[in-house]
């Protein structure tokens, strides 16, 4: 399962994201980030974790101000019949100021 963020490019913008999983002693298993402009793409993976557990720091994500959107993605991209699911359990978006 992973997580997907999008913010404003600033300078707490990963630490914050990455806070909340500390806060709940979770270390992801992977996370990625690249700047465009002034917005930073988050990529946050989390094996062992249940579903309701991502929901909620997605939750927490979408509170936050520098944050425009939440992807909660719990399958593969592809299926086992090589389709694409729909893999979003959660989805948040909103324009920065």
């Amino acid at each position: 399962m992973f997580v997907t963020v999008t913010a404003a490019a600033e300078p707490q913008s990963l630490p914050r994201v990455l806070g909340l999983f500390a806060q709940r002693w979770i270390t992801p298993d992977d996370v990625r980030a690249q700047r465009s402009g002034d917005i930073i793409a988050i990529r946050c993976e989390v094996t062992d974790i249940a579903e309701r557990e991502l929901e909620i720091i997605a939750s927490k994500l979408a509170e936050m101000v520098l944050v425009a959107s939440v992807e909660v993605h719990t399958s593969e991209i592809t299926g086992p019949s090589g389709s694409a699911p729909d893999p979003t359990v959660l989805s948040h978006s909103r324009d920065l100021l």
